[in-house]
């Protein structure tokens, strides 16, 4: 496990034992940095102007993109900038005398590319490369030689993307394949333990579960990345069908019966589940097989389709609650075994020697962009007024650099709009950096001869931004470069070089200005934004479940559920995101650590309440659920999530015995009415395992009750001053 571990953190134990001075981060600082001296080196040694677009572009790739699996992610940026080139160009030559309509289409153009930018699960640095050089085709206005300017900008753009490319290659390359093999190891050992402790408390699940969480994290983020080589006959869909795999055996984890629930019980499992110690046998020897199969590539014996079923006659004096906790513990378990097996039977079709094949496999619906998510459209509503800003300060002021201002202002926003990086801060960076370039200017730069000690200065300069800031605002101390106009011939002009550093303020001021207009992005009013987002898209969720088994949903409801079911959990990350951005300082009666345990209760009620819709989904012809749920006019829950929407439930959270004796009692009298004779076992056993999950969401949410009567949220609506 330790190598799994290590793997996780971007490291293998071979790797620490060999170069313990050289962790990740130092690497990533060393070749940044080379890129960077080789830029100027190259770009110097072939007599060529406008060295700094390429610098620059070095700058920006390190600052959002990665240096792994470099020759793809090289050769889309190479695509980008062509595709942004010949964009800008040809807008250019649609409107040569109509300037602001040519400015209108291009901020429409820009604003949309940047959306796709934020909204792109991969390597973003491809759209906002295509945007940055729509922009950089403009020529302050100027028409004469527009074409060879654009050919000029275009190429020493893709001159950066070419350098940083073969540095990635050459230096320390990543492999994709073999950390690949760690992280899933890693995410099946986590799954192991989550099983293993599965009976735990609340905090040691919690942990558990945030452990695979972040191993499913790292494994989808580098899936994208796999070249998909024929050596191991491995391809990217089959990764991404592994995940899934691995997703639902989360999910199935999340469903087994409590230490609570099965404490109830006045009997062992094993009496109602003759079969259950050997099926829970064979999955903790499918757990270790799976485990050891990454590690050693050995075939699994693959056991044969588990077997078990409730002894309905013993369990005829138990509660209704009981028998749904036992119905759900027995369908659940059968269904991790068989999800184990289906895994270890992909794991072998990886190791054979024969093309690798998943028969009856369904194919992997993957979700490239998140383009209706809410932050990022009002974000793409701020690049645009930041865009016309700038532009209407380059017409009215002619600030020192044109209209690059423009470029650097509306690009630089996908670094600071509605993300934790705040623009005050960029400015308290780029001021140290401007100290750090002004010295280097005046005491540093004329005394260097040599093109070793201009590589020497250009290296620390670099590796101070790349390795002791973090990265993406390293781009704002790394900025100082540029200010100073480093060339061939240097002509040093301290008037000239303040007036750089103007143009740069102006941009950041820009940015300053747009973080808290026209959308606050202070992180205590997106956290209660987000809060009430959370509560509605759950609300609207349950509704949509209670309507669809009346057979009244209506077509907005529809639309809706969908909606929340791709971004409820979307929604909890964020609140975590900003959660740990406040500063708890300013306000009474509220703690960080509380409010990141309230978040934490949140993704585990939004992940209930996903697993309800799915298996309300399979489940809604069930004619036993619908029985159930006809008469009732409304749902708890949905009263109960009202309450918590419109901030009217009680403070003191509810009796949780006297729910469950309420529940008993009405599932009771339900079965007083109706005989389980008229249905199949399919449907009861489909029957109790819903009342399990809905006892499941009561808990969670009685939990999260109780976290927000006594966290005091709504203090964070107070002024801080």
């Amino acid at each position: 496990m330790a190598t799994a571990q290590a793997a996780l953190h971007g490291n293998t134990e071979s790797e620490a034992k060999t170069t313990p001075l050289l962790n990740n981060k130092m690497k990533f600082a060393i070749k940044a940095s080379a890129s960077l001296v080789l830029v100027y080196l190259i770009g110097f040694a072939q007599g060529w102007s406008n060295i700094t677009t390429a610098a620059t572009t070095v700058m920006l790739i390190a600052a959002v993109g990665s240096l792994e699996n470099a020759v793809m992610n090289g050769l889309l940026r190479v695509l980008g900038s062509i595709i942004g080139a010949i964009i800008g160009m040809v807008l250019i030559a649609l409107f040569p005398q109509e300037r602001f309509l040519y400015l209108l289409v291009l901020s429409l153009a820009v604003t949309f590319v940047f959306h796709l930018t934020r909204t792109y699960k991969g390597d973003m640095t491809v759209f906002m490369l295509t945007g940055m050089t729509m922009m950089m085709m403009f020529q302050n206005g100027n028409t004469d030689n527009v074409f060879l300017y654009g050919i000029d900008k275009a190429f020493m753009t893709l001159f950066g993307i070419a350098v940083y490319t073969l540095v990635g290659i050459l230096i320390w390359p990543v492999s994709g394949k073999k950390t690949e093999f760690e992280y899933a190891q890693y995410l099946a050992e986590a799954l192991k333990n989550r099983y293993e402790q599965r009976l735990a408390d609340n905090a040691t699940q919690n942990r558990l579960h945030n452990e695979a969480l972040k191993a499913q994290e790292q494994l989808l983020k580098s899936i994208p990345q796999i070249p998909g080589t024929m050596e191991e006959n491995f391809s990217p869909t089959q990764w991404r069908s592994l995940l899934r795999d691995f997703k639902r055996l989360d999910t199935l984890l999340s469903l087994l019966p409590t230490a609570g629930e099965l404490a109830e019980l006045p009997k062992p499992v094993s009496y109602y589940l003759k079969e259950y110690e050997a099926v829970r046998s064979q999955i903790d020897m499918l757990f270790d097989a799976i485990i050891k199969g990454w590690q050693h590539k050995a075939l699994i014996d693959i056991p044969q389709k588990a077997e078990l079923s409730v002894n309905f006659e013993a369990a005829k004096d138990l509660t209704q609650l009981q028998r749904a906790t036992l119905g759900s513990l027995a369908l659940e378990t059968k269904k991790l075994h068989a999800l184990l097996s289906h895994i270890a039977n992909k794991l072998n079709a990886l190791h054979r020697p024969e093309p690798t094949h998943f028969s009856n496999d369904i194919p992997v619906k993957s979700h490239a962009f998140d383009l209706l998510d809410p932050e990022h459209l009002k974000a793409s509503i701020i690049t645009f007024l930041i865009f016309w800003t700038a532009v209407a300060c380059w017409i009215l002021f002619n600030p020192p650099g044109g209209f690059m201002i423009v470029v650097l202002a509306t690009g630089l926003s996908i670094i600071t709009a509605f993300t934790p990086v705040k623009p005050s801060l960029l400015i308290i960076i780029f001021t140290l950096s401007f100290l750090f370039a002004a010295a280097a200017y005046v005491g540093v730069l004329p005394h260097l001869s040599h093109a070793t000690e201009l590589a020497l200065f250009l290296f620390v300069y670099g590796f101070i931004g790349f390795y002791f800031l973090p990265t993406q605002v390293s781009i704002f101390f790394l900025l100082g470069l540029v200010t100073m106009n480093i060339a061939n011939q240097m002509y040093y002009a301290f008037d000239i070089f303040l007036l750089v550093l103007t143009m740069f303020y102006a941009f950041l001021a820009l940015l300053l200005l747009f973080y808290y207009m026209p959308f606050s992005t202070k992180p205590e009013r997106l956290f209660l934004l987000l809060n009430e987002r959370f509560i509605r898209q759950s609300l609207q969720l349950t509704q949509y479940h209670f309507a669809l088994f009346k057979g009244k949903e209506r077509f907005w409801q529809t639309i809706a559920a969908r909606y929340n079911k791709h971004y409820l959990l979307n929604t909890v990350e964020k609140m975590r995101l900003w959660a740990g951005q406040i500063d708890t300082g300013y306000f009474n009666d509220i703690e960080k650590e509380a409010l990141l345990s309230y978040v934490r209760n949140c993704e585990r009620f939004a992940t209930l309440l996903l697993i309800h819709t799915h298996t309300i989904d399979l489940h809604k012809e069930n004619p036993l659920l619908q029985s159930y749920l006809y008469e009732k006019h409304s749902s708890a829950l949905v009263q109960a999530l009202e309450g918590l929407l419109h901030d009217t439930f009680q403070k003191a959270a509810s009796d949780l015995q006297r729910a469950t004796e309420m529940f008993e009692k009405e599932l009771s009298s339900f079965f007083e009415q109706e005989s389980l004779a008229h249905y199949d076992n399919e449907a009861i056993i489909s029957f109790y395992e819903t009342i399990s999950l809905y006892r499941h969401i009561w808990h969670t949410f009685f939990a999260l009750e109780t976290k927000i009567a006594h966290l005091n949220i709504n203090s964070l609506k107070e002024s801080r001053f």
